[in-house]
């Protein structure tokens, strides 16, 4: 029942962001390569967002019925915080949309989405490599230790994550999830079985990575002056019940 629920759920949220995307009208400038954030200072929170900003940033707008209780990608649940998510976090894949107006699942942080290898227990492993020159926004590089430890982390039951059932189909979930770095741009995953709907968990932000020398700090992700990401935008201010920028 609840691998059911999860797929209702990441098909429901990703048509509702990707839709969200699409009525968002971005800056027509060179945006900021993904795993690279824009400059601080690249963009005015304050001007039009129909108006270009500095050569190399990007602006979008996106209007939101409530503020996000946390822009924590494994502690979120709503909607209006994985819209802000998605822009600030690259996991290792996404949504997109082709030239023909289909919606589909692309490669983000990983280089290539890879085929499972089928086990003899019946289990299934994925290998994939990380993408050259991935960063997060304080300049240290994105690491395949940082997407075991924010899985192993949004599943465990001591963080008690509304989404935590999402990792219901990896191996080893319920004790400690099968996933393991092998190198700092290798991550290995087990299933428990063949998840024909995989790739799209991969790009739900329960699945986006988070450091653990951030989320070491329990209001992190309230705070802009803690507030690390590796996506293709930064949040440069929170001013609560008012405004993200």
């Amino acid at each position: 029942m609840k691998k059911f629920l999860a797929l209702l759920l990441v098909l429901a949220m990703a048509l509702t962001i990707v839709a969200c995307n699409g009525t968002t009208k971005p800056v027509e400038t060179k945006p900021a390569e993904s795993g690279s954030p824009t400059e601080p200072g690249t963009t005015d929170p304050g001007t039009d967002p129909t108006e270009p900003v500095a050569p190399g940033g990007s602006l979008i707008a996106v209007s939101l019925a409530s503020e996000p209780d946390t822009l924590d990608p494994a502690l979120n649940s709503a909607v209006d915080g994985a819209t802000l998510i998605v822009h600030l976090f690259s996991g290792l894949a996404k949504w997109s949309v082709d030239a023909d107006g289909n919606y589909e699942i692309v490669a983000d942080a990983a280089e290539e989405l890879v085929e499972g290898v089928a086990n003899d227990d019946g289990t299934v492993t994925y290998t994939y490599t990380l993408r050259d020159g991935m960063k997060w926004s304080d300049g240290q590089p994105v690491t395949a230790n940082d997407f075991e430890f924010a899985w192993k982390r949004a599943s465990s039951v001591d963080l008690g994550a509304d989404y935590e059932y999402m990792f219901e189909v990896v191996d080893g979930y319920g004790d400690e999830v099968n996933v393991k770095a092998l190198d700092e741009k290798t991550l290995e995953v087990t299933l428990a079985n063949a998840v024909p709907y995989w790739d799209e968990l991969l790009a739900f932000p329960t699945y986006f990575p988070v450091r653990e020398d951030v989320v070491s700090d329990e209001t992190w992700a309230t705070n802009p002056a803690t507030y690390v990401s590796n996506g293709p935008y930064i949040m440069s201010g929170w001013e609560h019940n008012s405004k993200i920028t």
